[in-house]
């Protein structure tokens, strides 16, 4: 035995092999690898992925669950405003939203939400889930370009608004309910994100419009490249978020999102 591992530490294998479920809070990037280990370990348990990504293939977490538990793992994914500091602190909007392919599953995922305390809803279509998280976030970098230029209330308003439209045009194009945009998954993960000092995608736009550089680094970065590279046509149409991923990539200054949303 190691001497110096805490006694309460296991190892990845016995933290898994007995779970019923299993909630992965980690990074898009990492989703494949730790999906394949727990399918060899308890193919039994239910994989509940948190991330709001695309991995550097460009696949939601939603898309690697699916393709990587074939005839194994039940899974479900969960969207929606969740910050860990209003969790903690009993502040904001937090609501739970499940996505999963089996009704079952959802509700199990959502009933362990209602026994934490946490509001929750399902179920949704987990690929439309996997995507507005990752929409969302991009869009909550352009609420915070908006916050570190100071501009109104009312402006503010308006780039939520046409924000949750391009979500709703996103969603059609993928043939989801675009009327999932305006669930707690699409506007209210948005408006809780966007204006959240705790979040990092918010604090990138922020710290770009206020220091014209970008420090603190949200999975945004990484998924907006790939978004672009994989549905050029839509989001193309799709004017501030085209605009918000080429201020990310350093193609366009911060102000040129202003004009957007007048």
């Amino acid at each position: 035995a190691d001497k110096n591992k805490p006694e309460s530490e296991n190892t990845f294998e016995e933290a898994v092999e007995k779970a019923s479920v299993i909630f992965l809070c980690i990074p898009t990037r990492a989703i494949k690898e730790s999906a394949e280990k727990i399918g060899k370990v308890n193919s039994r348990a239910i994989v509940v992925s948190f991330s709001k990504g695309m991995t550097e293939n460009g696949k939601t977490a939603a898309e690697t669950l699916n393709e990587t538990f074939v005839e194994k793992n039940k899974w479900a994914v969960v969207g929606g405003p969740m910050i860990a500091e209003d969790i903690y602190n009993s502040t904001g909007k937090v609501i739970a939203v499940v996505g999963s392919l089996d009704n079952q599953v959802g509700e199990t995922v959502a009933n362990i939400f209602k026994t934490s305390g946490i509001d929750v809803v399902s179920n949704y279509n987990p690929f439309a889930v996997s995507f507005l998280g990752i929409l969302k976030n991009i869009y909550a970098f352009g609420v915070g370009i908006l916050i570190g230029r100071g501009l109104s209330a009312q402006q503010k308003e308006s780039f939520i608004k046409k924000a949750v439209s391009e979500m709703g045009i996103f969603c059609a194009s993928m043939k989801f309910d675009p009327e999932i945009a305006l669930s707690p998954g699409g506007k209210d993960d948005l408006v809780e994100t966007g204006y959240s000092s705790h979040s990092r995608n918010h604090q990138m736009g922020f710290e770009l419009a206020t220091t014209g550089k970008i420090v603190t680094a949200g999975e945004s970065l990484i998924s907006a490249p790939q978004l672009i590279k994989r549905f050029p046509k839509i989001i193309g149409e799709m004017k501030i978020l085209s605009s918000l991923i080429e201020i990310m990539e350093g193609k366009l200054e911060a102000e040129a999102i202003i004009p957007k949303i007048k």
